[in-house]
């Protein structure tokens, strides 16, 4: 019997380019590239490079999307990924001298995850997630999905001309973003009327 599987990747971070960094700002942005995208991303060029095509659906927010495109937003995840990576690398001190040895081999493995992390954000994406996820798009790797502009929950929405420019505002953001404009949509929650 043959099958198929669909992986659809979905992703939404409300707008915190400006909501300052700590502790409930911006962080949770760079949560989201450091214990998500990154990750994912690196899964997907490593499948890649290794001559595995993967075939997934991209179902990143445009208000994701364009926060990740941000330099501030890069350089702000950046200086965060240092600290944690100094905390993690305190920690492990710190177990050490209290000869906890299960803890500091815990959090150096931590340790040497975020320094990966940090390594391919800097090094493999430039700091750009945006243009790496468009990379993959244009290669063939992910089919980018539209969604509503904002990320708004469409059936709360009472005229249908404001559904249809979030639907349209969407796309065309996504078009600007992944670089090919979008073949299929993902509703937001995946709400519709």
């Amino acid at each position: 019997m043959n099958g198929y599987l669909a992986i659809i990747l979905t992703g939404h971070v409300p707008y915190l380019r400006a909501a300052g960094r700590e502790p409930a700002g911006e962080d949770l942005l760079h949560e989201t590239i450091a214990d998500a995208i990154v990750p994912t991303l690196n899964a997907l060029y490593d499948l890649r490079d290794l001559g595995v095509r993967p075939y997934v659906g991209l179902a990143y927010s445009p208000v994701l999307l364009d926060q990740l495109a941000d330099n501030v937003v890069q350089k702000h995840c950046f200086v965060w990924m240092e600290r944690r990576i100094e905390r993690i690398a305190a920690a492990v001190a710190e177990w050490e001298r209290a000869g906890e040895q299960h803890q500091a081999y815990l959090a150096r493995f931590y340790l040497e995850w975020n320094q990966g992390i940090l390594d391919s954000f800097t090094r493999r994406y430039n700091r750009n997630v945006t243009a790496a996820l468009r990379e993959l798009c244009a290669d063939g790797v992910a089919e980018p999905l539209s969604s509503a502009a904002t990320h708004a929950y469409l059936p709360l929405l009472e005229s249908g001309a404001a559904r249809r420019a979030q639907i349209d505002v969407g796309a065309l953001a996504i078009t600007r973003l992944m670089g090919t404009r979008p073949r299929g949509l993902w509703l937001p929650e995946c709400g519709y009327t």
